[in-house]
């Protein structure tokens, strides 16, 4: 797809100021002739910077306004009388003037409802960078450009927006892109990825959860079952509010004095399982869960709860982090602290694939 930019250029006598108010060149819609008009993608000799609006709304507003300034014949070029468009917006009904810079002023305030301030395009970039609006990328030869990008000269020049861009694709598709090789490895995917707009964590996470192991399996069980012990008759914890059955099963649905057979005992250990899979699967994003660190995080978080494994996920995000993190945050009830931290180096062992 061939990419299309908009800009003020240049007045009717191909000057930059004195020009008439209102476009003296404009040509039929979509304009390509005017003094305000659009034109195929090109390489400055300055060379651009692209500030991205990290909102994908406000970047198809800022292209739409700029759209709308290229096609209207009441918006002229002149940089010694540019405030007009200030005044009148891009969608002018009388004839007045613009530049480069404060066009683009004017699509971002009428795309984002933000009014970045005066700029000229020697610094534009970090007056638009203040609004906290944007991500600021130095174009490269083949980096992707997108609908709403702004593209500036990297010293005093000119300044265009992208009104036709490449589309950004789905998650989706980039999950398998990564997976084919599409984008590289390592650090060279991420800047590249980065560099075409596209959330890095994001794609990652998704990646994460394809490769993810959804369940603990026999060892898994095994080792929740090695610390929880099986008591077939209801027992209540100094401090608890309700009583605990069989494999650690905690709720108001365990009575006093209530027992149960070991078939039970083992079949709410498998009701219990899935929730706690769920909350590791939900908490633990930036790391893949392999089946011996789902194993050991599901029995961390059978133990610990789901504020124990939000915990976790909030200060880990390598998978060194999350091992010695599991002793690090073993918990809070200091009565057990010996037991739990037993528990937690063994499940810390299981998570090492040990």
């Amino acid at each position: 797809m061939s990419v299309i930019i908009g800009s003020a250029r240049v007045d009717e006598s191909g000057k930059y100021s004195g020009g008439k108010p209102g476009d003296q060149k404009q040509g039929p819609k979509p304009d390509y002739n005017g003094e305000v008009s659009r034109q195929q993608f090109y390489i400055h000799k300055l060379g651009w910077v692209i500030l991205r609006p990290k909102d994908k709304k406000h970047a198809k507003a800022i292209a739409k306004a700029m759209a709308q300034a290229c096609d209207n014949p009441h918006m002229g070029y002149s940089q010694s009388n540019r405030y007009g468009v200030l005044k009148n917006g891009t969608a002018s009904q009388v004839d007045t003037n613009c530049d480069c810079s404060l066009l683009v002023r004017v699509c971002v305030k009428e795309g984002t409802g933000k009014d970045p301030g005066d700029f000229t395009t020697a610094n534009e970039a970090s007056k638009l960078m203040a609004t906290g609006l944007f991500d600021k990328l130095e174009y490269q030869k083949g980096i992707t450009l997108h609908e709403g990008d702004i593209l500036v000269t990297k010293t005093k020049g000119h300044t265009v927006i992208v009104i036709e861009g490449e589309p950004y694709k789905t998650i989706e598709q980039l999950v398998k892109e990564v997976k084919a090789g599409l984008w590289g490895t390592g650090i060279d995917r991420q800047n590249r990825l980065s560099a075409a707009g596209y959330d890095y964590a994001a794609i990652r996470a998704a990646i994460n959860r394809e490769a993810s192991v959804q369940h603990v399996d026999k060892q898994g069980i095994e080792l929740i079952k090695q610390f929880e012990k099986c008591k077939l008759k209801a027992y209540q914890l100094a401090g608890e509010q309700y009583y605990t059955i069989g494999y650690g099963h905690y709720g108001a649905d365990v009575l006093p004095n209530m027992t149960i057979s070991q078939e039970r005992a083992d079949e709410l250990l498998k009701i219990d399982l899935q929730k706690f899979e769920n909350y590791v699967k939900k908490y633990v994003t930036e790391i893949v869960l392999t089946q011996p660190r789902m194993n050991a995080l599901t029995s961390y978080t059978y133990n610990r709860g789901p504020k124990g494994i939000q915990q976790l996920s909030q200060n880990c995000h390598s998978v060194k982090e999350y091992a010695d993190g599991i002793v690090k945050y073993w918990g809070t009830a200091e009565r057990y602290k010996d037991a739990l931290i037993k528990r937690r180096k063994k499940e810390r062992e299981v998570f090492l694939g040990k």
